[in-house]
Order: C-alpha cells, then sequence, then structure tokens
C-alpha cells in the first residue's frame, strides 16, 4: 500500500454573491485554499462568475492549484487531469430544458 508524502489540513475561504442585473441575475465567486501542514506549493485558487439568463447560463472561471495545496483526489477530475499542480479555464453553458432535464457543455483550457 501507498502512504501520502504529505499532511493535508486545508484552510478554505470562500464567498460568493448573486447580483441582479435586470433579467439577468450575475454570480461571482472567488475560493482560497491553503494547507497549513507545510510552507510550499501549498495554496489553491477558483475564481469567476456565472450568468444566468431564463433557461440558459454560463459559467466562466480560472484556477491555480499547486501541487500539495489540496488532497488530489478532492480536486475536480476533469481538471487538470484530475491532479494538483495545475491551472487554467473552465467555460461552461448550460440550457434547462425543463425543470428535470438540461444540457450542459463544459470545456477546459488548462495546463498540468
Amino acid at each position: 500500500p501507498g502512504e501520502i508524502a504529505n499532511k493535508y489540513l486545508p484552510v478554505q475561504y470562500f464567498i460568493d454573491f448573486k447580483i441582479p442585473v435586470g433579467d439577468i441575475s450575475v454570480n461571482p465567486f472567488f475560493e482560497y485554499i491553503e494547507n497549513s501542514e507545510i510552507d510550499e506549493s501549498n495554496r489553491a485558487v477558483w475564481t469567476g462568475a456565472s450568468m444566468g439568463l431564463g433557461a440558459v447560463d454560463v459559467l466562466l472561471a480560472y484556477a491555480d492549484i499547486e501541487a500539495d495545496s489540496v488532497f488530489a483526489p478532492m480536486t475536480n477530475s476533469n481538471f487538470g487531469g484530475g491532479t494538483t499542480d495545475s491551472s487554467g479555464y473552465l467555460a461552461q453553458a448550460r440550457w434547462n430544458v425543463s425543470e428535470k432535464f438540461n444540457w450542459r457543455m463544459t470545456t477546459f483550457l488548462n495546463r498540468k
């Protein structure tokens, strides 16, 4: 069996809020995580905004996840190949066809 090289004690700060702009709902967000158990490569940041108008919404976000900031199995498995030590962008569009069904398209532009 393997052994985890570093200890993880993440400290997380997160803020998001909704801003109504006419018929559009804008939702900016910011997340900062720091692994307090080590001193280097220990930070992760997600920031972006989502916007919704009726049945359609879009999300644009940027992430920078340093190597030992978070435990890799707890990251988005699609972003950066599901590993840490990656950064880049996420773009997503969603069409809510009905209350119980939607179409979603997501693309990533990131580096490992």
